[in-house]
């Protein structure tokens, strides 16, 4: 028996359960339904089949060997029905049952490298949302490892950042080692964002760039990768990060990532979309080797950052939790103990720049004549 039905809209294949509680819970003329359009009707119909197979199969959990059962005689069903599939769709399961992860690659072998790559840190079949909350996987991270098993990556993105790029800088080195692994990048000149060296870091490793210097009715602000693999287990990022390292990382971002598997049509019209975009004239080629582009290049940042206000925050920093516990550390060894040369040890990442610049922020207060001397290493 369904659940109970509430008013609204649905797009649901009406079962013989659904039809008797249609039935009994509303008039005839509040329910609106029709006949399934014969091009679209295998669609409905398989995700009712679905959804109730998986119910069926979980009910089973534990049991490998009825589950395989049920599998195989539902496919059997399925051969006697229609009758002219080919034999290699008359595919069984196995029993007991079994799950390909990986194919090695020959050529890494012969080079040295290990055959497989690392797993995605969400599985391949399965699409999620990446908030950047606290134990969960930032998208950063889960976009890092996705990198190192693609077979081509294409990256729309309207603002692209010099401390973003430093973020994927190893994976997308080793992705562009050999150019059967390309990248293509389109990116913007809006509001002045995007940053030169950034795209001149890519380009040196290998990728193909497009720059859309069009503003005034082009006012791209999309986000997003495509990872596509050979094996049919291609992957996207569609949401709010730009290549940054706080959207990346640690900044209230929301992020979707979408699985071929799961939702092929998505992705498919990603790829057509992009390369629409590619090839549009809006798109031009951009090579830090030519100087007529490194001209066009700083020409339009100038010009966007002169005009048009940026979309970097210029807000009121705060440190955070952890670095405010350092901050009271230092300022107690200060005061109270009178040892004034300290040594921070802090993990890549966790601002340690910031806490040098809060800290001196709160010194030079009571020490108005004081200075900094900043030493870093790039």
């Amino acid at each position: 028996m369904p659940p109970k039905l509430a008013p609204g809209l649905y797009e649901k294949l009406i079962t013989e359960a659904l039809d008797r509680a249609l039935d009994d819970e509303f008039e005839p003329h509040f329910v609106e339904r029709d006949e399934l359009d014969r091009a679209d009707a295998h669609v409905l119909i398989a995700r009712h089949i679905y959804r109730e197979l998986e119910h069926s199969l979980a009910g089973l959990s534990g049991k490998a060997d009825q589950q395989v059962e049920l599998a195989n005689r539902v496919l059997c069903v399925v051969r006697k029905f229609v009758a002219d599939l080919s034999d290699e769709a008359r595919d069984e399961v196995l029993d007991p049952p079994q799950a390909l992860h990986a194919i090695g690659s020959p050529h890494a072998k012969l080079s040295g490298e290990s055959t497989v790559p690392p797993r995605p840190l969400i599985p391949l079949g399965s699409s999620d949302l990446l908030v950047n909350a606290k134990n969960e996987p930032r998208v950063g991270h889960a976009i890092k490892r996705e990198i190192e098993s693609a077979d081509r990556i294409d990256l729309l993105c309207a603002f692209i950042r010099w401390h973003g790029v430093r973020v994927l800088r190893d994976e997308l080195g080793g992705h562009l080692k050999t150019r059967e692994r390309p990248l293509r990048v389109l990116t913007t000149t809006y509001m002045g964002a995007t940053e030169k060296k950034a795209l001149d870091a890519l380009a040196e490793m290998g990728a193909d760039i497009r720059i859309c210097y069009e503003q005034q009715t082009t006012r791209l602000h999309a986000k997003a990768w495509l990872l596509q693999r050979e094996s049919g287990f291609s992957t996207a990022f569609i949401g709010s990060s730009n290549i940054s390292h706080s959207a990346l990382m640690d900044g209230l971002e929301w992020n979707v990532r979408l699985s071929q598997v799961e939702t092929p049509d998505i992705l498919d019209k990603f790829r057509a979309t992009f390369e629409d975009y590619w090839e549009d004239e809006l798109f031009e080629p951009y090579d830090p080797d030519r100087l007529d582009d490194v001209r066009k290049l700083k020409t339009a940042l100038d010009t966007s950052r002169s005009t048009e206000p940026t979309d970097i925050a210029y807000v009121d920093l705060k440190p955070y939790p952890h670095q405010s516990e350092i901050l009271e550390t230092l300022d107690a060894e200060r005061t109270r103990h009178g040892r004034c040369k300290n040594l921070v040890v802090s993990a890549t990442g966790t601002g340690k720049t910031m806490v040098a610049a809060f800290d001196f922020a709160r010194w030079r207060k009571e020490n108005p004549d004081g200075s900094l001397l900043f030493v870093a290493h790039q």
